[in-house]
Protein backbone atom coordinates (compact mmCIF):
# COMPACT_ATOMS: atom_id res chain seq x y z
CA UNK A 1 0.00 0.00 0.00
CA UNK A 2 1.07 3.79 -0.69
CA UNK A 3 1.75 5.58 2.27
CA UNK A 4 0.20 8.75 2.81
CA UNK A 5 3.28 10.99 3.36
CA UNK A 6 5.27 8.96 0.24
CA UNK A 7 1.91 10.45 -2.02
CA UNK A 8 1.76 13.75 -0.43
CA UNK A 9 5.86 14.09 -1.00
CA UNK A 10 4.60 13.04 -4.66
CA UNK A 11 2.14 15.38 -5.45
CA UNK A 12 1.57 18.14 -2.63
CA UNK A 13 -0.98 18.37 0.14
CA UNK A 14 -2.67 20.97 -1.46
CA UNK A 15 -2.69 19.59 -4.71
CA UNK A 16 -4.48 16.28 -2.72
CA UNK A 17 -6.76 18.26 -1.24
CA UNK A 18 -8.10 19.97 -4.00
CA UNK A 19 -8.64 16.67 -5.96
CA UNK A 20 -10.41 15.50 -2.71
CA UNK A 21 -12.43 18.62 -2.61
CA UNK A 22 -13.34 18.75 -5.73
CA UNK A 23 -14.59 15.05 -5.31
CA UNK A 24 -16.43 15.38 -2.32
CA UNK A 25 -18.17 18.41 -3.61
CA UNK A 26 -19.43 16.52 -6.81
CA UNK A 27 -20.41 13.95 -4.97
CA UNK A 28 -22.95 15.93 -2.49
CA UNK A 29 -24.11 18.03 -5.63
CA UNK A 30 -24.76 14.43 -7.35
CA UNK A 31 -27.06 13.10 -4.22
CA UNK A 32 -28.81 16.19 -3.65
CA UNK A 33 -29.37 16.42 -7.93
CA UNK A 34 -27.56 20.03 -7.83
CA UNK A 35 -25.64 21.29 -10.67
CA UNK A 36 -22.32 20.34 -9.46
CA UNK A 37 -19.97 22.29 -11.84
CA UNK A 38 -20.57 25.45 -10.02
CA UNK A 39 -19.81 24.26 -6.57
CA UNK A 40 -16.53 22.42 -8.03
CA UNK A 41 -15.52 26.01 -9.40
CA UNK A 42 -16.00 27.14 -6.00
CA UNK A 43 -14.01 24.51 -3.99
CA UNK A 44 -11.30 24.53 -6.27
CA UNK A 45 -10.49 28.66 -6.11
CA UNK A 46 -11.14 28.64 -2.14
CA UNK A 47 -8.69 25.64 -1.26
CA UNK A 48 -6.34 28.22 1.03
CA UNK A 49 -2.90 27.79 2.46
CA UNK A 50 -4.44 27.88 5.77
CA UNK A 51 -7.55 27.38 7.63
CA UNK A 52 -7.80 30.71 9.12
CA UNK A 53 -7.67 31.83 5.11
CA UNK A 54 -10.43 29.69 4.19
CA UNK A 55 -12.34 30.73 6.80
CA UNK A 56 -11.95 34.14 6.84
CA UNK A 57 -12.23 34.42 2.86
CA UNK A 58 -15.25 32.41 2.93
CA UNK A 59 -17.23 34.53 5.00
CA UNK A 60 -16.43 37.29 2.23
CA UNK A 61 -17.12 34.69 -0.84
CA UNK A 62 -20.48 34.00 0.01
CA UNK A 63 -22.11 37.46 0.17
CA UNK A 64 -20.14 38.20 -2.92
CA UNK A 65 -21.39 34.74 -4.88
CA UNK A 66 -24.63 36.08 -4.17
CA UNK A 67 -24.25 39.39 -5.91
CA UNK A 68 -22.59 37.91 -8.74
CA UNK A 69 -25.42 35.25 -8.89
CA UNK A 70 -28.50 37.86 -8.45
CA UNK A 71 -26.59 40.00 -11.16
CA UNK A 72 -26.38 37.77 -13.52
CA UNK A 73 -29.91 36.63 -13.41
CA UNK A 74 -31.34 40.05 -13.73
CA UNK A 75 -29.27 40.85 -16.44
CA UNK A 76 -30.19 37.73 -18.31
CA UNK A 77 -34.01 37.55 -17.37
CA UNK A 78 -34.09 41.05 -18.90
CA UNK A 79 -31.30 41.29 -21.80
CA UNK A 80 -30.79 37.02 -22.41
CA UNK A 81 -27.90 35.00 -23.29
CA UNK A 82 -26.50 38.08 -25.01
CA UNK A 83 -22.59 39.28 -25.10
CA UNK A 84 -23.84 42.48 -23.58
CA UNK A 85 -25.51 40.45 -20.46
CA UNK A 86 -21.61 38.62 -19.85
CA UNK A 87 -20.17 42.25 -19.79
CA UNK A 88 -22.70 44.01 -17.42
CA UNK A 89 -22.94 41.53 -15.20
CA UNK A 90 -18.74 40.96 -14.79
CA UNK A 91 -18.98 44.87 -14.65
CA UNK A 92 -21.53 45.43 -11.79
CA UNK A 93 -20.33 42.34 -9.49
CA UNK A 94 -16.74 44.06 -10.09
CA UNK A 95 -18.27 47.26 -9.17
CA UNK A 96 -20.61 45.95 -6.22
CA UNK A 97 -18.46 43.67 -4.65
CA UNK A 98 -15.33 46.40 -4.57
CA UNK A 99 -18.06 49.39 -3.24
CA UNK A 100 -18.92 46.87 -0.23
CA UNK A 101 -15.20 45.82 0.62
CA UNK A 102 -15.76 41.88 -0.41
CA UNK A 103 -12.46 42.20 -2.46
CA UNK A 104 -11.38 38.76 -2.14
CA UNK A 105 -14.34 36.97 -3.18
CA UNK A 106 -14.77 39.02 -6.47
CA UNK A 107 -13.35 36.13 -8.52
CA UNK A 108 -15.49 33.46 -6.90
CA UNK A 109 -18.20 36.30 -7.80
CA UNK A 110 -17.54 37.12 -11.21
CA UNK A 111 -17.12 33.43 -12.08
CA UNK A 112 -20.26 32.98 -10.46
CA UNK A 113 -22.16 35.44 -12.24
CA UNK A 114 -20.73 34.36 -15.57
CA UNK A 115 -21.25 30.70 -15.36
CA UNK A 116 -24.71 30.92 -14.85
CA UNK A 117 -25.61 32.82 -17.58
CA UNK A 118 -25.45 29.94 -20.05
CA UNK A 119 -27.19 27.35 -17.83
CA UNK A 120 -30.23 29.51 -17.70
CA UNK A 121 -33.05 30.00 -19.83
CA UNK A 122 -35.68 30.52 -17.36
CA UNK A 123 -36.79 29.79 -13.88
CA UNK A 124 -33.99 32.10 -13.02
CA UNK A 125 -34.88 32.54 -9.17
CA UNK A 126 -34.46 28.87 -8.94
CA UNK A 127 -31.51 29.33 -10.69
CA UNK A 128 -30.47 32.13 -8.49
CA UNK A 129 -31.01 29.83 -5.05
CA UNK A 130 -29.41 26.53 -6.92
CA UNK A 131 -26.21 28.43 -7.49
CA UNK A 132 -26.44 30.07 -4.00
CA UNK A 133 -26.72 26.60 -2.55
CA UNK A 134 -23.75 25.05 -4.67
CA UNK A 135 -21.33 27.71 -3.99
CA UNK A 136 -22.14 27.25 0.37
CA UNK A 137 -21.36 23.37 -0.23
CA UNK A 138 -18.30 24.06 -2.11
CA UNK A 139 -17.01 26.89 0.32
CA UNK A 140 -17.96 24.88 3.05
CA UNK A 141 -16.39 21.25 1.98
CA UNK A 142 -13.01 22.94 0.79
CA UNK A 143 -12.78 24.49 4.40
CA UNK A 144 -13.07 21.58 6.37
CA UNK A 145 -11.03 19.99 3.78
CA UNK A 146 -8.55 22.11 4.59
CA UNK A 147 -9.52 22.11 8.96
CA UNK A 148 -8.92 17.69 8.77
CA UNK A 149 -7.24 16.94 5.92
CA UNK A 150 -3.47 16.89 6.14
CA UNK A 151 -3.06 20.04 7.86
CA UNK A 152 -0.38 21.74 7.06
CA UNK A 153 3.20 21.93 9.15
CA UNK A 154 5.41 24.71 7.77
CA UNK A 155 8.17 23.76 10.68
CA UNK A 156 10.78 22.15 7.83
CA UNK A 157 10.12 24.68 5.39
CA UNK A 158 10.90 27.69 7.99
CA UNK A 159 14.14 25.77 9.25
CA UNK A 160 15.47 25.00 6.01
CA UNK A 161 14.77 28.28 4.60
CA UNK A 162 16.55 30.11 7.59
CA UNK A 163 19.39 27.67 7.02
CA UNK A 164 19.60 28.35 3.43
CA UNK A 165 19.56 32.20 4.19
CA UNK A 166 22.68 32.10 6.94
CA UNK A 167 25.10 30.16 4.48
CA UNK A 168 23.90 32.19 1.67
CA UNK A 169 24.93 35.31 3.78
CA UNK A 170 28.10 33.91 4.93
CA UNK A 171 29.08 32.44 1.26
CA UNK A 172 28.79 36.43 -0.14
CA UNK A 173 30.64 37.40 3.15
CA UNK A 174 33.60 35.56 2.86
CA UNK A 175 33.58 35.00 -1.16
CA UNK A 176 34.04 38.86 -1.35
CA UNK A 177 35.84 39.59 1.89
CA UNK A 178 39.17 40.71 0.15
CA UNK A 179 37.70 42.73 -2.75
CA UNK A 180 35.79 44.45 -0.02
CA UNK A 181 39.01 45.75 1.99
CA UNK A 182 40.85 46.51 -0.76
CA UNK A 183 37.78 48.27 -2.10
CA UNK A 184 37.16 46.31 -5.75
CA UNK A 185 33.41 44.88 -4.78
CA UNK A 186 30.45 46.08 -6.86
CA UNK A 187 27.38 46.43 -5.47
CA UNK A 188 26.02 46.15 -8.61
CA UNK A 189 27.00 42.46 -9.11
CA UNK A 190 25.80 41.33 -5.36
CA UNK A 191 22.83 43.28 -5.57
CA UNK A 192 20.58 39.84 -7.38
CA UNK A 193 21.89 37.81 -4.58
CA UNK A 194 20.94 40.08 -1.97
CA UNK A 195 17.70 40.50 -3.09
CA UNK A 196 17.33 36.69 -3.67
CA UNK A 197 18.00 36.37 -0.10
CA UNK A 198 15.75 39.83 0.79
CA UNK A 199 13.24 37.43 -1.05
CA UNK A 200 13.99 34.11 0.98
CA UNK A 201 13.58 36.18 4.08
CA UNK A 202 10.00 37.39 3.24
CA UNK A 203 8.93 34.13 1.97
CA UNK A 204 9.96 32.58 5.88
CA UNK A 205 8.09 35.65 7.50
CA UNK A 206 5.14 34.56 5.30
CA UNK A 207 5.28 30.98 6.39
CA UNK A 208 6.00 32.14 10.17
CA UNK A 209 2.74 34.07 10.01
CA UNK A 210 0.60 31.03 8.17
CA UNK A 211 2.04 28.37 10.94
CA UNK A 212 0.33 31.47 14.14
CA UNK A 213 -2.48 31.34 12.05
CA UNK A 214 -3.05 27.33 12.48
CA UNK A 215 -2.36 27.13 15.88
CA UNK A 216 -5.86 29.15 16.19
CA UNK A 217 -7.51 25.64 14.94
CA UNK A 218 -5.01 23.00 15.47
CA UNK A 219 -3.70 23.09 19.23
CA UNK A 220 0.23 23.43 19.32
CA UNK A 221 2.62 21.68 21.75
CA UNK A 222 5.00 23.89 24.47
CA UNK A 223 7.78 22.38 22.39
CA UNK A 224 6.33 23.36 18.77
CA UNK A 225 5.36 27.15 20.68
CA UNK A 226 9.32 26.90 21.72
CA UNK A 227 10.78 25.86 18.27
CA UNK A 228 9.03 28.47 16.60
CA UNK A 229 10.48 31.11 19.04
CA UNK A 230 13.78 29.67 18.44
CA UNK A 231 13.38 29.86 14.61
CA UNK A 232 11.49 32.86 14.39
CA UNK A 233 14.70 34.72 16.70
CA UNK A 234 17.05 33.18 14.13
CA UNK A 235 14.72 34.78 10.64
CA UNK A 236 15.16 38.61 12.93
CA UNK A 237 19.04 37.72 13.28
CA UNK A 238 18.60 36.70 9.41
CA UNK A 239 17.14 39.94 8.38
CA UNK A 240 19.17 41.56 10.30
CA UNK A 241 22.63 40.40 8.81
CA UNK A 242 20.99 41.33 5.23
CA UNK A 243 20.35 44.48 6.46
CA UNK A 244 23.87 44.82 7.39
CA UNK A 245 25.42 43.07 4.33
CA UNK A 246 23.60 45.54 2.10
CA UNK A 247 25.47 48.42 4.39
CA UNK A 248 28.27 46.52 3.74
CA UNK A 249 28.40 45.89 -0.47
CA UNK A 250 26.95 49.00 -1.12
CA UNK A 251 30.17 51.62 0.53
CA UNK A 252 31.76 53.44 -1.88
CA UNK A 253 35.24 52.31 -3.29
CA UNK A 254 36.72 55.67 -3.71
CA UNK A 255 38.98 56.04 -0.56
CA UNK A 256 42.43 55.10 0.62
CA UNK A 257 43.49 52.11 1.45
CA UNK A 258 44.43 50.16 4.68
CA UNK A 259 48.22 49.02 5.11
CA UNK A 260 48.36 45.52 4.08
CA UNK A 261 48.66 44.15 8.28
CA UNK A 262 45.29 45.88 8.68
CA UNK A 263 43.95 44.17 5.55
CA UNK A 264 44.65 40.74 6.62
CA UNK A 265 43.35 41.78 9.95
CA UNK A 266 40.08 42.68 8.81
CA UNK A 267 39.52 39.88 5.77
CA UNK A 268 40.50 36.78 8.71
CA UNK A 269 38.23 38.59 10.97
CA UNK A 270 35.44 38.76 8.04
CA UNK A 271 36.17 35.15 7.43
CA UNK A 272 35.80 33.60 10.90
CA UNK A 273 32.58 35.84 10.99
CA UNK A 274 31.34 34.35 7.71
CA UNK A 275 32.49 30.82 9.16
CA UNK A 276 30.32 30.93 12.19
CA UNK A 277 27.15 32.65 10.72
CA UNK A 278 27.00 29.43 8.31
CA UNK A 279 26.66 27.66 11.06
CA UNK A 280 24.03 29.56 13.22
CA UNK A 281 22.74 26.44 15.16
CA UNK A 282 25.70 24.95 16.56
CA UNK A 283 26.43 26.91 19.78
CA UNK A 284 30.24 25.54 19.86
CA UNK A 285 30.92 28.02 17.47
CA UNK A 286 32.35 31.30 18.69
CA UNK A 287 34.23 34.57 17.20
CA UNK A 288 38.11 34.98 17.82
CA UNK A 289 38.08 37.19 20.45
CA UNK A 290 41.83 38.72 19.34
CA UNK A 291 40.53 39.48 16.10
CA UNK A 292 37.26 41.45 17.62
CA UNK A 293 39.25 43.61 19.82
CA UNK A 294 41.70 44.53 16.84
CA UNK A 295 38.96 45.01 14.47
CA UNK A 296 37.36 47.58 17.43
CA UNK A 297 40.84 49.38 18.09
CA UNK A 298 40.98 50.04 13.88
CA UNK A 299 37.32 51.27 14.11
CA UNK A 300 37.88 53.77 16.89
CA UNK A 301 41.14 54.68 15.08
CA UNK A 302 39.14 55.18 11.95
CA UNK A 303 36.40 57.31 13.56
CA UNK A 304 38.85 59.43 15.13
CA UNK A 305 40.10 60.60 11.78
CA UNK A 306 36.91 60.65 10.42
CA UNK A 307 35.65 64.02 8.67
CA UNK A 308 32.30 63.79 11.40
CA UNK A 309 34.83 64.30 13.99
CA UNK A 310 36.88 66.39 12.61
CA UNK A 311 34.35 68.84 11.37
CA UNK A 312 31.70 71.22 13.10
CA UNK A 313 29.16 69.93 10.66
CA UNK A 314 27.27 66.94 12.13
CA UNK A 315 26.26 66.46 8.75
CA UNK A 316 29.53 65.21 7.16
CA UNK A 317 29.81 61.79 6.40
CA UNK A 318 31.97 59.28 7.92
CA UNK A 319 34.53 57.57 5.72
CA UNK A 320 33.92 54.29 3.58
CA UNK A 321 36.43 52.51 6.24
CA UNK A 322 34.71 53.36 9.27
CA UNK A 323 31.36 51.87 7.87
CA UNK A 324 32.80 48.32 7.03
CA UNK A 325 34.36 48.49 10.11
CA UNK A 326 31.08 49.46 12.22
CA UNK A 327 29.25 46.65 10.16
CA UNK A 328 31.41 43.84 10.51
CA UNK A 329 31.25 45.01 14.52
CA UNK A 330 27.71 44.97 14.34
CA UNK A 331 27.19 41.18 12.21
CA UNK A 332 29.54 40.11 15.12
CA UNK A 333 27.00 41.62 17.64
CA UNK A 334 24.26 39.73 15.89
CA UNK A 335 25.93 36.35 15.80
CA UNK A 336 26.73 37.02 19.17
CA UNK A 337 23.27 37.30 20.99
CA UNK A 338 22.32 34.81 18.56
CA UNK A 339 24.92 32.10 19.79
CA UNK A 340 23.66 32.96 23.52
CA UNK A 341 20.16 32.26 22.68
CA UNK A 342 21.52 28.80 21.15
CA UNK A 343 23.40 27.66 23.98
CA UNK A 344 20.37 28.95 26.15
CA UNK A 345 18.08 26.90 24.61
CA UNK A 346 20.16 23.82 24.41
CA UNK A 347 20.98 23.85 27.91
CA UNK A 348 17.03 24.22 28.66
CA UNK A 349 16.33 21.46 26.17
CA UNK A 350 19.28 19.39 28.21
CA UNK A 351 17.93 19.68 31.70
CA UNK A 352 14.58 18.66 30.44
CA UNK A 353 16.08 15.36 28.68
CA UNK A 354 17.91 14.57 32.01
CA UNK A 355 14.55 15.63 33.71
CA UNK A 356 12.25 13.14 32.21
CA UNK A 357 14.74 10.28 32.43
Amino acid sequence: MIEVKHVTKVFGSRILKTGLAVFITALICNVLNLPSIFAVVTAIVTIEPTVSDSIRKGIVRLPASAIGAGISMTCAAILGDVPLTYTISTICTIFLCHKLKLDAGILVATLTAVTMIPFTPDHFLYAFFARLGTTTIGLFVSTMVNLLILPPDYSKKITDNIKNGFQECASLLSTHSSALVKGMVSFEELNHQLDIIEQQIKDTLQLCNYKREEWKYHRCTKKEERLYLYEFTHLKALKKIHNHLQNLFSVANDRGYWNEKDEVKIITAIKVLSSIIRTPYNNEAKSHPMLVQEIEKLFFEEKSHSPQHQSDFPSSRLTPETIILYEVLAINEIVTELNKVTIHTNSIEHERKLQSM
